[in-house]
Order: structure tokens, then C-alpha cells, then sequence
């Protein structure tokens, strides 16, 4: 919670933003600075994902994940799309006139987007690491991957998880590196990155083809959903994974209706980062190539063969960390391969499944809103929008419907502890929300823009824009100063409560620890000694935590400290936060 480990996270995503455009400079090239402007979203996912993905095949293949292999990748892929795109003859990006057909309405739009964001990320910096998920395996696995540099198999193996690809932990363990330290609160920053990187995706994708007042509401729909927008800050793989999803589904409906083979190509590069990142990344890869193949109509014989390209490439780089956790004995990836459950459990499966689609209570009137358009489009004939979002909306739903079936441990509840059908629908959400757009566009053709269109260049009109969208974005931060004053940045002490008397959760406390090792030798020193029951644990601001809870008083608590500290230790009674 340093302006260290801040400005640290934004170098390495200014790393992540400058080798995404560089792919997409050797893939498409940008015409205008504009151009590049517009598609920087698509570049940053990209970057992340390429940069990550490298990252993640290199540990699988045993190299150490030293701070020189974290700066090697992203400056050699770099200098590689340097010399690539020079051969290909691709220039720097020119000056050109900046489209103003809805620009106001856009930059009314931005602004209530800017200030939002402002706000997240105000409450993502100093967010403590309360998600289960985040603190029981993919932090944990990404503090092992930053002070043992590799994969290390006894330590996976026990995880909760411990069969999950390791994309997500290996970003952290990048983080980490360029924080200078596991700085899990300022973490929750790198994931509001993400988030921000896939907004700027969505809209700079969408913004080309379909009319800004049709566009940004399903933008700020994103926004309010309480499981989409309230979660930006929170570091576990489910929205990274939608993120990736998403926009690699709006490339492969692009490329089917405009067959421009970088859509594709970085399609692929995305759907790399699905199935690195999660289990059922592999489900969705599937469920979105069937979905091109299904709406592929007349033209199926000549969409195939890059379809069949794509697939092959994603499952090559699919494969590595399979071989990893069969050849070190991870369980858990095999389970829900194949059906084991009783057919009695299909139907109400598949419905639990469309409950949850359909839960305002997850994703306010998203799926209403998109079925709706739907039913429009269908009206409209737009059949491949229809054919493509429908099935890819119906797909995956039944893709969770399924996942409930073939498990049987997993009840048939949408309780988060005990079935993942709530985080695994985050994904239909998210396609609900860029289908919604496209599919009222295609349903009045008169309004798509095609691509690149430059119109009125008015400097007004833009000057104005300019304003609306900058003044409540400055202002925002303003007030805050005024109302709070300078921002603070707490030390890792302030996370430690001593207890002073009688109260909830009582801890005998024997150190913390940065590295887990050293915690494990506290561990096994008390233990030595006769002080038993004791556990290593990681606290809320990321450090490892020897501690004993089993205190039923403050008195207790006070005792065995003393003891403890009699035996040469160090020992104090807190308080949980």
C-alpha cells in the first residue's frame, strides 16, 4: 500500500499496453493514431495475454520466474514485432480527423464511466483480501511463484484449486515483481486494470459498427450489474476469464461477417489466455467454435479450416500444463469430463442454471434486455447476430447446466460455497451485454457506420465533448481531497489489532512473516518446544501469519503468550479485523 507499489503496477501494465499494440501493429496496423486510440483496449487484453501466456508456458517448462525472465518477454516480444512489422511494411500511425457523429452522447457517456472508475479504483487500493477464493489458493499460489520462482508441486498440489491453470497467479507473481513486494491490497489495482482494459475493448470494438446512444447503456449496464461491476477490484480468475471470453467472441462474430484474418488471429491469441486461466476456459472455447460453425450458414465451407487452425493452436498451448499436473499427480482436472450423475439430476440442473441467468439479483435486467433483442433481430431477419449470440448465449447456459449434472458433489444450489454455476453464468451475462448492442444495430441497418469512417472534424463539437467528459472527472478527485484530504497510505502494521480485553475471534499471535518459509520454521520451532495447534495462515494484508485461535478468553490468550514468550518466542493476543 505504497506509492511504490502503485506506480509499479502502472508500469507494468503501460508493459502489457505497448506489447499488445505492438501485435496488433504486425497484425493489422493502425491507420490513424485514432484507429489506435480506439482499438488500445483490444491491445492491452491482448498484451496481458501474450506477455502472460509466454510467462505461463515458461514456468511449466521449469524455468525460473526471476525478475530478468519477467522484463525478458515483454522487451523480447517487442523487439520481435519490431523487426516483424518492418518486413510487412507497416508505417506509424498518422494524424486524422476524429469522428464526431454522436459525440456528445459518447462523451456524456465517458464521463459517467471516468467517474465510476475513479471511484473503484479508490476502494481497489486499499482493499483487503477478504475474497475466500483470493486468499485460499490464487494469492497463496502466486506468493509461491514470487519467493520460490517456480511451480513448486507439494504446494499446488494442496491447494484448494490446485488443478486451475496458473495465468492468474502468474500476472500476480508479475505484479509482485514490479510492486517490489507481495503487496496483496494494492493488488486488487491490477485487477481494476483488467476491468478497465475490457471496457475500453468492448467499446472501442463495438463503437465502429454500432451508434453511440444504442452502444453505452449496455456500457453502463456492465457497470451496475452487482456481480459484474461490484467485483472489478477482486483478484480470482472468474471476470479475467469473461473478459477474454467476451472479447474473443465479439472478434469471431467480426470475422464472420467481415473475414479479416487479424479478427481471428487475435481471437486465438485471446481464447490462449481462456484456457490458461481456468478449467471451463476449455468448455467456453469449445462452446464459441461451435457457435461460428453453427452460424456459419452457406459460407461453412469456407469458415472451417481457420475455425479447425484456431482450435489446434489454442490446444496446443492448452496442453503443457495438462501434462504438468498428470506427471506431478494434481487431481480434480478430470472430474466432470465425463457424466457420473444420475439422469435425475439433469433437468433440475439445467434449470438452476437458467434461474441464474435470469437472477436480477446477479445481473439486474441484463438477460431480459438481451432476449429481447434477440426476438428484435430475429424480427429484423439479421440472421447471423440471431444464429451466432443465440447460440452462444444458449450454449453456454446449458455448458453450466451440465457442469451442475456431470458433478455430483456440486448440490443443486446457487450458493457460492457449495456449486460455481453463479461465477461460471458470469460469462452469458457478459455476452448478453455486447450481443444486446449489435443485435439492435443489425436489426436497423441504417444505422451501422462501417469501420475507420472519418467524418465532420467541427473543433467545437469536440472542445465541448473534451469538457463534458473531463470536468466531472477532475471534479470527482477534487472533492474527495477536499471532503477527505490527501490520500493515505497505511503500512502493513495497521493491518495488527492487539487485544486489549474480551472480544470476538481472539488470536495468540507468534510472528509475521513475508516469506512462507520462515513462517513454517516459526511453526515448527513451537512445535518443537511443546506448543502445538498452532497454523500458518496468510493475514489480511498479505503477510503469513503464525497464529493460535483456539482462545476462549483474553485472559487465556494473555497466559499462553507469556509462556510463549518465557520459551524465547514471540507471542501477543489480537483481535481479528
Amino acid at each position: 500500500m505504497t506509492p511504490h507499489a502503485l506506480a509499479g503496477l502502472v508500469v507494468l501494465n503501460i508493459v502489457f499496453l505497448m506489447s499488445g499494440v505492438a501485435v496488433l501493429w504486425v497484425l493489422r496496423g493502425f491507420e490513424t493514431w485514432g484507429d489506435l486510440a480506439r482499438l488500445g483496449g483490444l491491445a492491452y487484453l491482448t498484451g496481458v495475454v501474450a506477455v502472460g501466456s509466454t510467462w505461463t508456458l515458461l514456468l511449466i517448462a521449469g524455468l525460473s520466474f526471476s525478475l530478468a525472465v519477467v522484463l525478458a518477454v515483454p522487451i523480447g516480444l517487442l523487439l520481435a514485432c519490431l523487426i516483424a512489422g518492418r518486413r510487412r511494411g507497416r508505417r506509424r500511425p498518422r494524424p486524422g480527423p476524429v469522428p464526431t457523429e454522436g459525440l456528445i452522447v459518447s462523451a456524456l457517456a465517458l464521463a459517467v464511466v471516468g467517474v465510476f472508475l475513479e471511484a473503484a479504483f479508490r476502494s481497489a487500493r486499499l482493499t483487503g483480501l477478504y475474497s475466500w477464493d483470493a486468499w485460499a489458493f490464487w494469492v497463496p499460489k502466486a506468493e509461491a511463484i514470487y519467493f520460490l520462482g517456480g511451480l513448486d508441486p507439494q504446494f499446488f498440489t494442496l491447494l484448494p484449486g490446485s488443478s486451475y491453470p496458473p495465468l492468474i497467479p502468474v500476472l500476480d507473481a508479475a505484479a509482485f515483481h514490479f510492486m517490489g513486494s507481495p503487496d496483496v491490497v494494492t493488488l486488487h489495482v491490477q485487477y481494476w486494470f483488467f476491468a478497465l482494459g475490457f471496457l475500453w475493448a468492448l467499446a472501442g470494438l463495438i463503437s465502429a459498427r454500432v451508434p453511440a446512444w444504442i452502444l453505452w447503456p449496455f456500457v453502463l449496464l456492465a457497470l451496475t450489474a452487482p456481480r459484474i461491476g461490484r467485483r472489478f477490484d477482486v483478484p480470482e480468475a472468474d471476470l479475467f476469464l469473461d473478459y477474454l471470453f467476451v472479447a474473443a467472441a465479439v472478434l469471431v462474430y467480426l470475422w464472420l461477417r467481415e473475414r479479416q484474418r487479424w479478427q481471428l488471429v487475435t481471437a486465438a491469441i485471446l481464447l490462449c489466455g481462456v484456457v490458461l486461466t481456468k478449467r471451463e476456459g476449455l468448455l467456453l472455447v469449445v462452446i464459441l467454435l461451435v457457435s461460428a460453425l453453427l452460424s456459419g450458414g452457406r459460407e461453412l465451407r469456407a469458415i472451417w479450416r481457420p475455425l479447425l487452425l484456431t482450435a489446434c493452436a489454442v490446444g496446443a498451448v492448452a496442453i503443457p500444463w495438462r501434462v504438468w499436473y498428470f506427471a506431478h499427480g494434481v487431481a480434480g482436472e478430470g472430474s466432470g469430463l465425463v457424466p457420473s450423475a444420475s439422469a435425475e439430476r439433469l433437468w433440475p440442473s439445467l434449470r438452476l442454471a437458467v434461474r441464474v441467468f435470469f437472477e436480477n439479483g446477479y445481473w439486474s435486467v441484463i438477460a431480459p434486455v438481451a432476449v429481447g433483442a434477440l426476438v428484435v433481430g430475429a424480427l429484423a431477419r439479421a440472421w447471423g447476430a440471431v444464429v451466432f449470440f443465440g447460440a452462444l448465449i444458449a450454449l453456454v447456459t446449458l455448458g453450466g447446466g451440465w457442469i451442475t449434472w456431470a458433478i455430483p458433489e456440486l448440490e443443486i444450489t446457487d450458493e457460492l460455497g457449495a456449486n460455481p454455476i453463479v461465477r461460471y453464468m458470469g460469462a452469458a451475462a457478459l455476452v448478453c451485454i455486447v450481443a444486446a448492442p449489435l443485435l439492435l444495430s443489425a436489426a436497423w441497418p441504417a444505422t451501422v457506420r462501417a469501420p475507420n469512417v472519418a467524418v465532420s472534424t467541427w473543433r467545437r463539437r469536440r472542445l465541448v465533448a473534451a469538457a463534458v467528459v473531463a470536468i466531472p472527472m477532475l471534479a470527482y478527485p477534487l472533492v474527495v481531497l477536499a471532503a477527505d484530504g490527501v490520500p493515505r497510505f497505511p503500512t502493513r502494521n495497521e493491518c495488527v489489532t492487539v487485544a486489549t480485553g474480551d472480544a470476538p475471534d481472539l488470536d495468540v499471535v507468534y510472528g509475521r512473516f513475508d516469506d512462507p518459509t520462515a513462517a513454517e520454521e516459526r511453526l515448527t520451532a513451537l512445535t518443537r518446544v511443546g506448543f502445538v495447534g498452532a497454523r500458518v495462515a496468510l493475514d489480511a494484508c498479505g503477510r503469513w501469519k503464525v497464529s493460535y485461535d483456539s482462545i476462549a478468553s483474553f485472559a487465556q490468550g494473555q497466559a499462553l503468550a507469556e509462556q510463549v514468550r518465557a520459551a524465547g518466542f514471540d507471542a501477543r493476543v489480537e483481535r481479528e479485523r
